[in-house]
């Protein structure tokens, strides 16, 4: 059995004595957890350098289960914390707390309750970067000295995004490339590009026709197949898109404009006259007159034989002029719709030619004093005010032309084509001759640059529209551009390059 001697229960009885012990005791306890704490520390911030006794507070996120999460932009999620002394667990109330995302304050914040505590709420920023991870720390606005993390979070944002996409500028054929008019957005409006995403055609229930398209950087989705079927009424496409940073989304277009075969709401005058101007005018539409064949080339024919081609404007309009030759009784105006298939698609109509009228009765005066005289007049009269107009006409012209002569070097863009087409980048060197030659040559001569919403296709159309370049010279070369770039990427040869420049 273990005993305490008297003597050492006299020591113990003596105040000072145990005063001292006491002390002792506490010190001894004090050093101990300091160590400890010193240790915890060590192990659990990033900022090792600091000692102890330096450091006024500390900072410890306390929901760990959020760590690593995923939040989508524009949600709110809450962080929860503390703030305290850590060798004494003293809790410090009253101070602001401010988050820090990514080494950058924020202004979202709280302050500390009776136990340190803080909670703040945080919505993630719609511009949020969706393929890196953010880090989360605190700081305090009015600390009384250096303040430690004892951890920090890592979240990752994700977001969602939708299928931005109009009617098609351009009604299509089946078996042609069908256009879409439109574009893939993230959640913030702004546009997903250099990507790709699939599509699926349906008759009907059917799934008959699927694969993926390019969207491009500037976010123009590339033109996708249209199934080669008799009976396209029933066709709708699916379009649809998902990343691992990007929700899942689609859409379908249930009623493209797709049409086999074309028929005119003609406008034609009520009287047509041999040897006179015959203003050929109408609608194209679909056979069923359910869609307006717009911003299309059609041929123009008369008795079958080709007299000019004309565009279509966005609601399938044209307006064209032909004198007509002598010669009375019945003949035909046609329409051939212009398509690389070679398929023939044409409507026409009878019309009734009428002999020219005569001017009135020869050698009959007696209707008007000076009908003689201004019979003889007029005609001299009109033809020196024609001479005069088309004089001035031909010198404006001429004017405006010289205007417009500037000295455009394409030498050296010559030569980084070959230099392109050398090294075998056959697809940059046709990106190259469109951006660079052609677009120069059009702001040169029009004063015209291609706007950052504008589709190739788009420019195409404007280049005739607006610019009255010739149809059958521009549209077979930015069509072979488009298909080059888009429809068949490092499958070109060096003849499809050559028929390219040439064109």
């Amino acid at each position: 059995m273990f005993r305490i001697k008297e003597s050492s229960l006299k020591v113990l009885k003596k105040p000072l004595l145990r005063i001292f012990l006491l002390f002792t005791l506490f010190f001894s306890l004090l050093i101990v957890n300091l160590s400890f704490n010193q240790f915890y520390v060590s192990n659990n911030n990033n900022n090792n350098k600091l000692k102890t006794s330096a450091i006024w507070g500390w900072i410890n996120f306390t929901n760990y289960q959020i760590n690593q999460s995923e939040y989508y932009h524009d949600q709110t999620f809450r962080i929860k914390g503390r703030l305290f002394y850590l060798p004494f667990n003293t809790s410090y109330s009253g101070y602001t707390v401010n988050l820090v995302v990514d080494g950058s304050p924020t202004s979202d914040n709280d302050v500390t309750d009776n136990h340190g505590r803080f909670e703040i709420d945080y919505t993630v920023p719609t511009s949020g970067n969706i393929y890196v991870g953010h880090v989360f720390e605190a700081e305090v606005t009015n600390p009384k000295g250096q303040v430690k993390l004892l951890n920090h979070f890592l979240f990752f944002y994700r977001t969602t995004c939708f299928f931005n996409i109009n009617d098609p500028l351009i009604p299509m054929l089946p078996g042609e490339d069908f256009a879409f008019n439109g574009d893939l957005k993230y959640f913030n409006n702004s546009v997903i590009s250099d990507t790709f995403l699939d599509y699926f055609w349906y008759d009907g229930v059917l799934l008959i026709q699927s694969g993926s398209t390019y969207v491009d950087l500037s976010g123009y989705i590339s033109n996708v197949p249209i199934p080669d079927i008799p009976n396209p009424d029933d066709l709708s496409i699916r379009l649809s898109y998902s990343s691992p940073q990007v929700d899942y989304s689609e859409t379908t277009i249930s009623e493209p404009k797709i049409f086999t075969n074309i028929t005119c709401d003609w406008s034609l005058p009520l009287n047509i006259y041999e040897n006179r101007d015959f203003y050929i005018a109408g609608q194209v539409l679909s056979q069923d007159g359910s869609i307006a064949i717009s911003n299309r080339l059609v041929h123009i024919y008369y008795n079958n034989t080709y007299i000019g081609t004309v565009l279509t404007n966005s609601n399938g309009d044209f307006t064209y002029t032909y004198g007509l030759p002598l010669g009375t009784g019945t003949a035909s105006v046609g329409l051939l719709l212009d398509n690389g298939l070679g398929k023939n698609i044409f409507t026409s109509r009878f019309i009734n030619i009428q002999a020219e009228p005569s001017g009135g009765i020869p050698g009959d005066y007696s209707g008007a004093p000076y009908l003689l005289f201004l019979s003889i007049f007029l005609p001299i009269l009109g033809v020196s005010i024609v001479g005069l107009a088309f004089y001035g006409y031909r010198y404006y012209k001429k004017q405006d032309k010289l205007s417009r002569v500037v000295n455009l070097p394409l030498e050296s863009k010559i030569i980084n084509l070959k230099i392109l087409k050398d090294s075998g980048r056959l697809e940059e060197s046709l990106s190259y001759l469109f951006n660079a030659i052609y677009m120069d040559l059009v702001n040169a001569k029009y004063g015209r640059n291609r706007k950052i919403n504008e589709t190739i296709r788009d420019f195409a159309i404007i280049s005739v529209k607006d610019l009255k370049l010739n149809p059958t010279t521009i549209y077979p070369f930015i069509q072979k551009i488009e298909e080059i770039i888009y429809a068949k990427p490092f499958q070109i040869t060096e003849n499809d390059f050559y028929n390219t420049v040439e064109l």
